[in-house]
Order: structure tokens, then sequence, then C-alpha cells
């Protein structure tokens, strides 16, 4: 069986064989200094271009332009999220049938990663690198590369903390619990935020963004799941009390199936199961339509067997 190495190393010299040319542009659209700052409306054309380009099966050019916008788009507020979510999400979609793609991300996020290593890197560069991993698919190596941080000095140190912050989801998903400690307090106050903010914004509407559906369902996401993370991992490092604390401001935000499904898991995974049949317990009295049930009985299904 191939190595991952190894079948990387395969990977390329199979698409420097057949996208040479392609390859070349794709690697060397970097950021420059001395090249004029784009404008907003001149990154929505190619955008636009971009994605037109990529429906019509024109890989090659929807890619150059891509990368335009990756490149060229990090000091464009408007940017800030598209940058980092939808180009590489599209650019990794064509690299799925356009190998060339693929390699101008591994590229991109290479390149950051020996910034970090060098400690040059400063937050936007740890975001990109972060966001491009997800996006290649490889969210481990940013698990890899924090493990890395942890041994280097304290030149390292804000790099450290920035990184904590930007993987905190995965170092949960991952239930390493202890990486958390110094953190999840701070992490939780940041959900009551979220729930502070909805119930202003719901009470005190006006005419801006964050009174939009969109932002509503976005900041509901958000507080069910990241809460629930909070939670469980709260739970992991024996803070129970806190844990039972975060998860009142939750069931005032909502205490539908949704929210006791996600705490139950969080409660199963953080091994407090006397704390996960509570929470179902009190579901299945207090819930009454049917796909809140549902919801929590699926989640219940990952209870242990009383033998």
């Amino acid at each position: 069986m191939l190595t991952k190495t190894t079948e990387r190393v395969l990977f390329v010299l199979i698409v420097l064989l057949v996208y040479g040319p392609t390859l070349v542009l794709a690697q060397t659209q970097q950021p420059n200094a001395d090249r004029p700052k784009i404008t907003e409306e001149e990154l929505d054309t190619h955008f636009e271009l971009a994605r037109s380009l990529a429906q019509e099966k024109k890989f090659e050019q929807a890619l150059k332009e891509y990368l335009l916008v990756f490149d060229n788009s990090r000091d464009v507020a408007k940017y800030g999220g598209v940058r980092l979510s939808y180009v590489p999400s599209e650019i990794a979609s064509i690299g799925r049938v356009y190998p060339p793609a693929i390699l101008a991300l591994q590229s991109r996020r290479d390149e950051r990663e020996k910034l970090v290593l060098a400690a040059k890197a400063d937050f936007d560069v740890l975001h990109e690198l972060t966001s491009l991993n997800e996006h290649l698919n490889e969210p481990e190596r940013n698990l890899v590369l924090f493990d890395k941080l942890k041994t280097l000095g304290p030149a390292y140190s804000d790099l450290r903390e920035d990184m904590l912050r930007l993987i905190w989801e995965q170092l949960a998903a991952a239930r390493r619990y202890d990486d958390l400690k110094d953190t999840v307090d701070e992490l939780a106050k940041q959900v009551a935020s979220q729930i502070a903010e909805s119930a202003v914004n719901n009470d005190f509407p006006d005419n801006s963004v964050l009174s939009s559906t969109e932002y509503q369902g976005y900041l509901r996401r958000s507080i069910i799941e990241d809460g629930a993370r909070v939670y469980e991992t709260l739970l992991g490092l024996g803070k129970a009390e806190k844990a039972d604390k975060l998860a009142k401001w939750m069931f005032t935000f909502s205490s539908d199936g949704e929210m006791y499904a996600q705490l139950i898991n969080g409660a199963i995974n953080a091994k407090r199961i006397d704390i996960a049949s509570n929470l179902v317990e009190r579901a299945t009295k207090t819930l009454r339509r049917t796909e809140d049930l549902r919801l929590v009985r699926e989640a219940a299904q990952r209870l242990p067997k009383v033998k």
C-alpha cells in the first residue's frame, strides 16, 4: 500500500507531465507587493467570470481568474469571507476534474506553512492556511502543525494562541480537551454573548444585516453547534457546574429537539453518560413535537445499553 507521501509525489509527477504549462502559471500567480491594488468591483468581475468559465468547463481560464481573486483580495473587506470559503471551495471543486487546481491550492498552503514555521506569519496567513487545509480535505494537517508549534519556543507563542482560536472546533471534535483548558471559559462566554446578541436583535430589530433571516440562521447554527462543542469540552475537563450554566443559557435560546440532541451527543462524547441520560429523560418529558422527539431518540441510541 502506498503511503500518503508517495501517493502525493506520484500525483504531482503525473500532473506535471500532463498540465506542465498551466501548472507553472498556477504556482506563480502569488501576491505581489508592487502590483496595483485591485478594487472590489474588479474582484466581482473576475469572480463572476471565474464561475462562468467553470460552468463552461473552461477550467484553465477559470482557475486563472479564481487565483487572481484569491491572491489579491486579502485587503478588500467584502472578500474576507469569500476568499476563505467560496473561492477555495470552487477551486477544489474544479480540481476534481482538473488537477492543477488542487496543486494551486496546495502550493499556497505549503507557502503559508513555511511562513508559520519560520515565525513570519500573521493571523491572516494562519487563517488562510487552516482554510486551505479544510478545502483540500486535509484538516489533520492543522492538528499536526499545532502540535509542532507547541514544541517551539517563545517566538511562537502568539502563533500558537492564534492557531488555537482557529482550530478549537477540530480540537474539541478530536476530544483533545486538555488543549482547550485555558480557553474554554472564554469560548463559553462567546456562546453566551451570541445568545444575548440574538435576543437583542429579535427584540429590537432594525434594517441591518444583523436582523436578517440569513444572519439569524447563521447565529442559530453557531450557538447550537459551537455551544455543544464548548459544553462537551467543559464536561471533558471535569467542569460540570460550568457546563450546566452554559446549558441553561442555551436552553433560554432554544429548547427544541435539535438543541437537546446536540447536548446529549456532547455529554456522551465526554463520557458523562449520567448527564446524557438526564438530558434524554428531561427532553422526553418536556418535548411534544414528533420531529423533536425523533432527534432526541436518535441521539439516545448512542447511550450504552443497560444490561
